[in-house]
């Protein structure tokens, strides 16, 4: 008797622990609030989460009708649109006013990229999807650092929820990139 077996690709591997760690960034950034605060945030956390691990749990176990890609990144794309903003600043505005409007187009690109590469997975939208989302990661990263350096000088302390979630953001950011890269390099330019 012949076992079926299946094998995961790796690009849906990296999109779905993209998906993992936006869900820990977002518990770790404050997704569900102390019920002793306020009790409806409190609610609206709850409700929050349950969807997005229902969501989450729904590609990876369910969704018999989508194809792999779409199952696998669907949730890294849907929790980037909900979660994946970062607050661009290098702490100058002349600065700010340049690499910030760069970082904001990279975020759009992966937007749009990301939804329409559910839907077509074409080598143009995932290479479009991967050079954006490398790039968003790596203003992340520089951002974070900068305004680390700004505030250690001027007498600020070292915080972790921020760093790990400049962490966990940069790494699923990369994580999407690598994913979509590897996903279609074997593709022609403009065929599915």
């Amino acid at each position: 008797m012949a076992t079926k077996s299946s094998k995961m690709s790796i690009s849906r591997v990296f999109f779905l622990v993209a998906g993992l760690l936006l869900i820990v960034k977002f518990l770790i950034e404050g997704g569900v609030p102390s019920p002793s605060a306020n009790v409806l945030n409190f609610i609206v956390g709850i409700f929050t989460l349950i969807l997005i691990l229902g969501f989450y749990g729904f590609f990876l176990f369910g969704a018999k009708g989508c194809d792999g890609v779409a199952r696998s990144a669907a949730p890294a794309v849907l929790l980037l649109i909900l979660y994946g903003r970062y607050s661009i600043n290098f702490g100058n505005n002349n600065v700010n006013s340049i690499l910030g409007a760069i970082a904001n187009m990279a975020w759009i690109l992966i937007i749009l990229c990301g939804f329409v590469y559910l839907f077509v997975h074409s080598k143009a939208v995932g290479m479009v999807l991967s050079i954006s989302s490398i790039i968003y990661a790596a203003f992340v990263v520089i951002s974070y650092v900068v305004m680390l350096i700004i505030s250690l000088t001027s007498g600020g302390k070292f915080a972790w929820a921020p760093f790990v979630g400049m962490i966990l953001l940069g790494s699923a950011l990369s994580l999407v990139g690598v994913a979509a890269f590897l996903n279609s390099k074997n593709k022609s330019l403009m065929g599915l």
